[in-house]
């Protein structure tokens, strides 16, 4: 065999033993991402029952959430007060909230223990006098294994602050006022 059949072998018997290192990795994948989707159930169903505690168990011992208003959480008990501020205090306005979060790739793995995810939701928020606002949002969440478990390190809720809902029903709001007003007081032409 000539040199450049040898290389070509070499070439070969590298590529043979890449393709079984990648099967067997993506294989090894695969168990992961069963554990991530089961993960974004469980802090799916945890948000929508309102289940604080099993909710801050989704995220690792540090973490950072910040949900669609912009707050930055850090830890359990910011955790903890962001809800009963949102949902148990006199302040705060939302009644319900239901989200499906879909993830719009498979989580890309950045280390054999971390790895980052996005995707979109519908989330119908219901506020205290009833009314509901179904509006869209991307998420980001950064994931990372410890003591053989999935867990979200950080995770970011988004909103286009353009287009949305509760926008819409301000502007609506401002409108029907002017239009009100505008019945309300009689053009100087109006001599009737």
């Amino acid at each position: 065999m000539n040199r450049c059949g040898y290389i070509v072998m070499a070439l070969l018997v590298c590529c043979v033993g890449l393709s079984a290192i990648a099967q067997e990795s993506s294989m090894d994948r695969e168990a992961d991402h069963l554990a991530l989707r089961d993960l974004l159930t469980k802090a799916t169903t945890a948000v929508n029952q309102k289940d604080i505690e099993t909710l801050l168990t989704c995220f690792t011992k540090e973490f950072v959430f910040t949900p669609i208003d912009q707050s930055v959480i850090t830890n359990q008990a910011s955790m903890t007060a962001y809800y009963d501020r949102i949902f148990k205090s006199s302040e705060g306005v939302i009644a319900k909230l239901k989200t499906a979060p879909q993830a719009d790739i498979l989580t890309r793995f950045t280390g054999p223990t971390t790895g980052y995810c996005y995707g979109h939701a519908v989330d119908a928020y219901t506020i205290k006098n009833g009314r509901i606002f179904n509006i869209k949002t991307q998420w980001t969440a950064l994931v990372r294994e410890s003591e053989g478990m999935w867990k979200i390190e950080a995770a970011h809720v988004g909103v286009n602050f353009i287009d949305n809902p509760v926008l819409d029903a301000r502007s609506m709001g401002f409108w029907r006022k002017v239009g009100v007003a505008l019945h309300l007081v009689k053009p100087p032409w109006d001599t009737e």
